[in-house]
Protein backbone atom coordinates (compact mmCIF):
# COMPACT_ATOMS: atom_id res chain seq x y z
CA UNK A 1 0.00 0.00 0.00
CA UNK A 2 2.91 2.80 0.82
CA UNK A 3 4.32 1.94 -2.72
CA UNK A 4 1.11 2.74 -4.58
CA UNK A 5 0.90 6.45 -2.05
CA UNK A 6 4.80 6.94 -2.43
CA UNK A 7 3.83 6.63 -6.64
CA UNK A 8 1.04 8.85 -6.01
CA UNK A 9 2.97 11.63 -3.87
CA UNK A 10 5.87 11.79 -6.87
CA UNK A 11 3.33 11.82 -9.64
CA UNK A 12 1.88 14.58 -7.88
CA UNK A 13 5.15 16.69 -7.24
CA UNK A 14 5.76 16.05 -10.62
CA UNK A 15 3.00 17.51 -12.35
CA UNK A 16 3.39 20.36 -10.16
CA UNK A 17 7.07 20.95 -10.64
CA UNK A 18 6.72 20.69 -14.69
CA UNK A 19 3.79 23.34 -14.32
CA UNK A 20 6.12 25.73 -12.50
CA UNK A 21 8.68 25.21 -15.60
CA UNK A 22 6.73 25.17 -18.29
CA UNK A 23 7.49 28.69 -20.20
CA UNK A 24 4.60 30.66 -21.94
CA UNK A 25 5.77 29.83 -25.58
CA UNK A 26 4.21 26.91 -27.05
CA UNK A 27 0.68 27.08 -24.91
CA UNK A 28 -2.31 26.81 -26.32
CA UNK A 29 -4.50 30.00 -25.77
CA UNK A 30 -8.52 29.52 -25.93
CA UNK A 31 -10.56 32.02 -28.34
CA UNK A 32 -13.61 33.89 -26.57
CA UNK A 33 -16.42 32.03 -25.49
CA UNK A 34 -18.09 35.23 -27.53
CA UNK A 35 -16.42 34.78 -31.01
CA UNK A 36 -18.36 34.17 -33.78
CA UNK A 37 -18.91 31.18 -35.27
CA UNK A 38 -19.16 30.11 -31.75
CA UNK A 39 -16.13 27.60 -30.34
CA UNK A 40 -16.70 24.00 -30.14
CA UNK A 41 -15.64 22.51 -26.75
CA UNK A 42 -13.79 19.56 -26.03
CA UNK A 43 -13.11 17.71 -22.70
CA UNK A 44 -11.28 14.92 -20.97
CA UNK A 45 -12.77 12.34 -18.81
CA UNK A 46 -11.94 10.47 -15.78
CA UNK A 47 -13.83 6.49 -14.96
CA UNK A 48 -12.88 4.93 -11.10
CA UNK A 49 -14.41 1.71 -10.44
CA UNK A 50 -12.19 1.68 -7.03
CA UNK A 51 -9.10 2.84 -5.77
CA UNK A 52 -7.07 0.69 -7.89
CA UNK A 53 -8.97 0.55 -11.16
CA UNK A 54 -9.01 3.58 -12.98
CA UNK A 55 -8.59 5.45 -16.07
CA UNK A 56 -8.05 8.69 -17.45
CA UNK A 57 -8.03 10.52 -21.01
CA UNK A 58 -6.63 13.90 -20.24
CA UNK A 59 -6.14 16.50 -23.50
CA UNK A 60 -2.21 17.53 -23.37
CA UNK A 61 -2.01 19.80 -26.32
CA UNK A 62 -4.12 21.23 -29.40
CA UNK A 63 -2.06 21.41 -32.41
CA UNK A 64 0.99 20.51 -30.68
CA UNK A 65 0.17 23.54 -28.09
CA UNK A 66 0.61 21.84 -24.64
CA UNK A 67 -2.04 23.03 -22.33
CA UNK A 68 -0.88 23.78 -19.17
CA UNK A 69 -2.31 25.13 -15.70
CA UNK A 70 -5.77 22.87 -15.56
CA UNK A 71 -4.44 20.27 -18.02
CA UNK A 72 -4.17 18.32 -14.25
CA UNK A 73 -7.98 17.59 -14.33
CA UNK A 74 -8.62 15.26 -16.97
CA UNK A 75 -12.20 16.47 -16.94
CA UNK A 76 -10.77 20.04 -18.06
CA UNK A 77 -13.34 21.37 -20.84
CA UNK A 78 -11.65 23.28 -23.17
CA UNK A 79 -12.86 25.70 -26.38
CA UNK A 80 -11.36 25.40 -29.80
CA UNK A 81 -12.28 27.35 -33.35
CA UNK A 82 -14.89 25.08 -35.44
CA UNK A 83 -12.24 23.77 -37.46
CA UNK A 84 -9.88 20.79 -37.66
CA UNK A 85 -7.51 20.22 -35.08
CA UNK A 86 -4.76 17.63 -33.24
CA UNK A 87 -5.75 16.58 -30.09
CA UNK A 88 -2.91 15.30 -28.41
CA UNK A 89 -4.17 12.74 -25.36
CA UNK A 90 -2.88 11.24 -22.13
CA UNK A 91 -4.55 8.26 -21.69
CA UNK A 92 -3.35 6.71 -18.38
CA UNK A 93 -5.33 3.39 -16.35
CA UNK A 94 -4.58 1.40 -13.78
CA UNK A 95 -6.16 -2.25 -12.85
CA UNK A 96 -4.63 -3.73 -9.87
CA UNK A 97 -2.96 -2.67 -6.78
CA UNK A 98 0.28 -4.82 -6.82
CA UNK A 99 0.28 -4.63 -10.70
CA UNK A 100 3.45 -2.96 -12.83
CA UNK A 101 1.09 0.29 -13.20
CA UNK A 102 -0.08 2.81 -13.10
CA UNK A 103 0.31 2.46 -17.25
CA UNK A 104 0.56 5.43 -19.93
CA UNK A 105 0.38 6.73 -23.57
CA UNK A 106 0.07 9.22 -25.86
CA UNK A 107 -2.10 9.46 -28.92
CA UNK A 108 -2.60 12.30 -31.44
CA UNK A 109 -6.13 12.46 -32.91
CA UNK A 110 -7.37 14.57 -35.96
CA UNK A 111 -10.80 15.85 -35.79
CA UNK A 112 -13.22 18.63 -37.42
CA UNK A 113 -14.77 20.59 -35.00
CA UNK A 114 -18.62 22.07 -35.54
CA UNK A 115 -19.40 25.75 -34.24
CA UNK A 116 -20.95 25.33 -30.48
CA UNK A 117 -20.99 21.97 -30.59
CA UNK A 118 -19.94 19.51 -27.36
CA UNK A 119 -17.21 16.62 -27.58
CA UNK A 120 -16.02 13.92 -25.43
CA UNK A 121 -12.70 11.88 -25.63
CA UNK A 122 -13.86 7.70 -25.37
CA UNK A 123 -11.57 4.77 -25.67
CA UNK A 124 -11.23 1.12 -25.29
CA UNK A 125 -8.89 -0.81 -23.25
CA UNK A 126 -7.48 -4.29 -24.71
CA UNK A 127 -4.82 -5.89 -23.15
CA UNK A 128 -1.56 -3.40 -23.67
CA UNK A 129 -3.22 -1.33 -26.35
CA UNK A 130 -5.66 1.67 -25.56
CA UNK A 131 -7.93 2.58 -28.71
CA UNK A 132 -8.86 6.50 -28.38
CA UNK A 133 -11.52 8.67 -30.64
CA UNK A 134 -13.86 11.85 -29.74
CA UNK A 135 -17.64 11.79 -29.92
CA UNK A 136 -20.16 14.24 -30.16
CA UNK A 137 -22.21 14.88 -27.49
CA UNK A 138 -24.69 12.30 -28.88
CA UNK A 139 -22.22 9.18 -28.81
CA UNK A 140 -21.62 9.39 -32.60
CA UNK A 141 -17.73 9.04 -33.08
CA UNK A 142 -16.17 11.95 -35.03
CA UNK A 143 -12.88 10.73 -35.86
CA UNK A 144 -11.04 7.52 -36.60
CA UNK A 145 -9.68 5.69 -33.33
CA UNK A 146 -6.18 5.67 -32.81
CA UNK A 147 -4.10 2.50 -31.15
CA UNK A 148 -0.81 2.68 -29.29
CA UNK A 149 0.89 0.35 -26.78
CA UNK A 150 1.17 1.67 -23.17
CA UNK A 151 3.81 1.59 -21.04
CA UNK A 152 4.31 1.16 -17.01
CA UNK A 153 4.44 5.12 -16.07
CA UNK A 154 7.75 5.51 -14.94
CA UNK A 155 9.04 8.96 -12.86
CA UNK A 156 12.02 10.52 -14.67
Amino acid sequence: MNKYFYKLFILLATIIMSMLLVSCAGMYSEPSANTVPPPATIQGTSKRDSLVNWQTLAIKAIDSKEIVGMSMFPTSKWRVTPESHLITVQAMYNRALFSSGPYETYIDIRANFLPGQHYWLNSHISGSTVQVWIEDAKGRQISRAVSNSVHSYELR
